[in-house]
């Protein structure tokens, strides 16, 4: 069941993998109207989750599913959701090295429309894909 994010959850979140926001960061997120934080809950424990600012279009901030919750259709379903509910296209960046997360969302229909150069440390660059 998707659900909007609460404060209750900012310390679960910031365990992820890489996660690179503070708790202040997600928390001013989560009340601001131009962000949209929703988790995926099965037996009201979280499973994924998605972070986005919503302008003309809605930027993925971060997604991210719970190693063992992987593989069950959490994330696809938070943007699917996010897509029908907003209505506007969805523009993501992915490490160009990040080759499951390149597939995933290119599986969705995600198109490839830029290419940033050295973006991530390390000189990786940035594929910028959006969902129309």
């Amino acid at each position: 069941m998707i659900k909007k994010l609460t404060e209750q959850q900012i310390p679960i979140i910031m365990n992820s993998e890489h996660f690179p926001y503070s708790f202040e960061q997600v928390k001013k997120m989560m009340i601001n109207c131009n962000y949209v934080c929703w988790g995926w809950f099965e037996n009201e424990q979280l499973t994924a989750y998605i972070l986005s600012n919503i302008s003309d279009k809605v930027d993925i901030i971060w997604i991210y599913t719970f190693n063992e919750h992987r593989h069950h259709g959490y994330a696809t379903t938070l943007i699917q959701q996010i897509h029908s509910e907003i209505k506007r296209e969805l523009v993501i960046e992915v490490k160009e090295n990040n080759i499951p997360a390149i597939n995933f969302y290119k599986h969705l229909g995600f198109k490839l429309i830029n290419l940033r150069k050295h973006y991530y440390p390390n000189k990786i660059n940035a594929l910028v894909m959006q969902l129309k």
